[in-house]
């Protein structure tokens, strides 16, 4: 009984490695549909598509579920959401020389995934179910059942004889049963299948892909964010709003100056949010020279630049934060809830009046910005001439 138990078939290897040379191959494509049971009566369907295609250095990967896509080749993985809204992060991840498979399935998490088993003679590692070891194969009726075992119990993996291709599998888990279904759907174009990088902020970490909030635009209420002081201490928005310095009269607006820090020098995202803040006021002041009261009330303005640190660094670099002159500086490791919040460019300009609605915004980058932006300050005055 014990030699039965681990007596390796000769044709065990050869039956998972026909699987794994239909989709190595050419290019393939599967509908996947994840069904889990567990003990205690609940379930779950889940879908997803893997698509695959070989290429010169290796196997090229694109793995979708119904909200996140995620690209692989050799040495990058690359992945976002899949909208709406449009995605605004990208994650993407580079280890020379892993292979995609094995980055897909270290980096992403997974159901299982036969279509990527590397076979070890009969043995396995799948990364839902961990190591596989099969025992026994058959063929019947076109399909071929092979079945072993992992820690938690039975496998069984039934795929087509002739194709090679994945058919159903399923297999015992910790509290429950697990049964994934695969149809071959069309590949299309493996030159497809990358994720777009451009005008997206590049993150590291997958927990970072979570779905964006909806943009802001003008006429809405900028959020009560949580900012920091350089010394670590917290403050809100509302609270920088709300408390003037003393003896200094109430501004009209609230002009708050984004800058995107994650991916750059903190400094010199500095240096272009002060240049940009000091265009608004030399064109604020270019206007003040003949503007009537009601545009002069309207000209009047608190500045701040929020510059926006890479979540992962910030700590580590919070002794080095730059300092700001000539205006208010605080900082922000919340991204999610600051720049992905507002039109995506370097630096965004954004007033706020006394309820905290937006009343200006600007992402420009073309030399006529600053005076479209304070246009958009003026605009209450000519409603109030009406």
């Amino acid at each position: 009984m014990i030699e039965l138990l681990f007596a390796q078939p000769v044709d065990v290897p050869q039956a998972i490695e026909k699987m794994r040379a239909a989709y190595t191959v050419g290019a393939a494509a599967d509908h996947l549909t994840y069904e889990t049971r567990r003990d205690d009566g609940t379930f779950d369907v889940v879908t997803a598509v893997l698509r695959a295609a070989d290429a010169p250095d290796g196997r090229v990967l694109r793995y979708e579920t119904s909200s996140f896509a995620f690209h692989a080749k050799t040495g990058r993985l690359a992945g976002s959401g899949v909208g709406p809204p449009e995605p605004r992060r990208v994650l993407v991840v580079e280890q020379d020389g892993r292979q995609a498979a094995d980055l897909l399935t270290g980096l992403v998490p997974t159901g299982p995934l036969p279509q990527l088993w590397q076979p070890d003679g009969g043995e396995v590692a799948d990364p839902a179910l961990g190591a596989v070891r099969f025992t026994e194969v058959e063929t019947e009726g076109g399909a071929t059942l092979i079945t072993g075992a992992s820690a938690y119990g039975e496998v069984r993996v039934e795929s087509d004889a002739v194709t090679g291709r994945l058919i159903r599998m399923s297999a015992v888990l910790r509290d429950g049963a697990i049964e994934l279904r695969a149809s071959p759907i069309e590949p299309g174009d493996p030159e497809a299948w990358s994720i777009a990088t451009d005008r997206r902020r590049i993150v590291t970490r997958i927990d970072q892909l979570a779905p964006s909030l909806a943009i802001l635009s003008r006429g809405d209420l900028l959020p009560d964010l949580h900012l920091q002081r350089a010394d670590g201490t917290g403050i809100t928005v509302a609270d920088w709003h709300e408390s003037p310095p003393e003896d200094a009269p109430r501004a009209s607006w609230s002009l708050i100056l984004f800058a995107d820090a994650t991916s750059a020098d903190p400094a010199a995202a500095l240096r272009g949010a002060a240049q940009r803040l000091d265009a608004i006021r030399q064109e604020a002041a270019s206007r003040e020279l003949e503007a009537s009261p009601a545009e002069r009330f309207w000209l009047r303005y608190r500045p701040l630049i929020v510059l926006v640190m890479p979540e992962e660094s910030a700590f580590e670099a919070r002794g080095s934060w730059p300092d700001a002159e000539n205006t208010e500086l605080l900082y922000s490791t919340r991204p999610d809830l600051t720049i992905d919040r507002l039109p995506l460019a370097p630096f965004i300009a954004v007033s706020i009046d006394r309820d905290r609605v937006i009343g200006a915004m600007s992402a420009r980058s073309d030399g006529d910005w600053a005076q479209l932006f304070v246009e958009q300050m003026l605009e209450p005055a000519s409603n109030n001439d009406d």
